[in-house]
């Protein structure tokens, strides 16, 4: 009897013994894939941003880690918490739960779009499986990863929102909108894009917008309007004329231009050059700004990014074969620009204040009295060196210019180019 007894009692034993190395092993075998799940979620998480902490709760049944590019008490950390009755809590059917947040570029300079992803994992005998992943929240950080909201767009948050609001007035009357500092917002090609797919774009606020928040393009587009809007205290005037040279009347233009002491910019047109190259040598001489008008005259706005650049660079090249160096600045004509024609001329287009309608009216009298209508210091005036009326009338212009006390200035020295 004894003998048996100490059978059954060695065979308990052997099977307990067994039970314990097959526990240990399953033990092993989950905490082993878990923690591969967790460095797996975690070289994924730190893709887009540098994982600094890796935080698990108290739960040893249904884990749950939180990976933190901040410390404990950010907000970006904070928003990575999980309410308590959302936590898994089934003790039959375990989970591994990883909250993380991707970061992706945005089009505003240093700052991102931070998405709060969710990942679950069924816990089995072998380890876990069925990788699911949802997006708790998504909102826009700085480079201190701090929550970035729609008032530090501007220099002064209230007044920023009252012109946001004001805008979408403007924009949207039949809708009831008030845009406060905590909605969500985004910026995608110039527009500002909010709730119900509203959108407003940037330049109309470029009068109270944070410029520190610009792309490289946005920025020379805002700087351009900083330019072209700034207040000039002093008299300085720009005169411009497009569409020469013309071999007779550009001449005369320079005639008189050299006897008044004053200069002009030049937009030119490229197929015009050629026969001409002396005028552009004078042009220089006497202090005056070579720009570009296109090859051909065309509407820019109307041909492709490769067409605008080969009818610019044409140009630019035929002026820089005389004169030693090309166009830096350009002028589409009629005025014609998109955001293609921006970003193929990489300087922001260079319009004008006065019209003088010198093309269209062909009166000396006309086009004095369209100067003086619209003079104010900083004034850009648009005129065209290939029409004889202009020519009859400049002499009368020259002379109220001077009148009035104004100083001849050529575009770049008027916007700092």
């Amino acid at each position: 009897m004894k003998k048996y007894l100490d059978m059954a009692l060695v065979s308990s034993l052997g099977l307990l013994a067994g039970l314990l190395i097959w526990n240990a092993v399953f033990t092993w075998t989950v905490n082993y894939s878990i923690n591969q799940a967790v460095n797996t979620e975690k070289a994924e998480a730190s893709k887009s941003l540098p994982i600094q902490l890796v935080e698990q709760n108290k739960d040893k049944i249904n884990p749950v880690y939180y990976l933190s590019p901040t410390k404990k008490g950010t907000s970006v950390y904070q928003t990575l918490l999980l309410d308590q009755k959302t936590l898994p809590n089934d003790k039959k059917n375990p989970k591994l739960t990883l909250v993380y947040p991707v970061a992706k570029e945005t089009q505003l300079k240093n700052v991102k779009e931070l998405t709060i992803k969710q990942v679950s994992y069924d816990i089995g005998a072998f380890g876990v499986k069925n990788r699911q992943e949802q997006n708790l929240e998504t909102y826009q950080i700085n480079s201190e990863h701090e929550m970035f909201q729609i008032g530090q767009l501007f220099t002064d948050s209230n007044k920023g929102l009252e012109r946001l609001n004001e805008e979408l007035a403007t924009l949207y009357p039949e809708k009831d909108m008030q845009i406060s500092e905590t909605d969500e917002f985004s910026y995608q090609q110039g527009q500002l894009i909010l709730t119900n797919d509203t959108k407003i774009p940037l330049k109309n606020l470029y009068d109270v917008i944070n410029s520190n928040y610009l792309n490289e393009k946005d920025l020379a587009a805002y700087q351009q309007y900083q330019k072209e809007n700034r207040v000039f205290t002093e008299k300085i005037v720009a005169l411009t004329f497009d569409d020469g040279p013309n071999a007779e009347l550009t001449a005369k233009t320079l005639d008189l231009l050299e006897k008044y002491k004053a200069k002009a910019t030049f937009f030119l047109v490229g197929k015009n050059i050629a026969g001409n190259e002396q005028l552009l040598k004078r042009m220089k001489k006497l202090g005056n700004e070579i720009g570009n008008h296109s090859w051909d005259h065309s509407n820019l706005s109307q041909m492709t990014f490769e067409q605008i650049k080969a009818s610019v660079d044409e140009t630019s090249n035929a002026v820089k074969d005389i004169v030693g160096e090309g166009t830096k600045l350009v002028r589409p004509p009629y005025g014609a620009d998109n955001d293609l024609v921006k970003a193929a001329l990489k300087l922001p287009p260079v319009m004008w204040t006065i019209d003088t309608y010198d093309w269209q009216n062909r009166n000396p009298s006309m086009i004095l009295e369209n100067v003086k209508n619209g003079l104010a210091p900083g004034s850009v005036i648009l005129m065209h060196d290939i029409h004889q009326t202009t020519i009859e009338a400049l002499p009368a212009v020259l002379d109220y210019l001077t009148e009035q006390g104004y100083k001849f200035v050529t575009i770049s020295e008027l916007y700092g180019y």
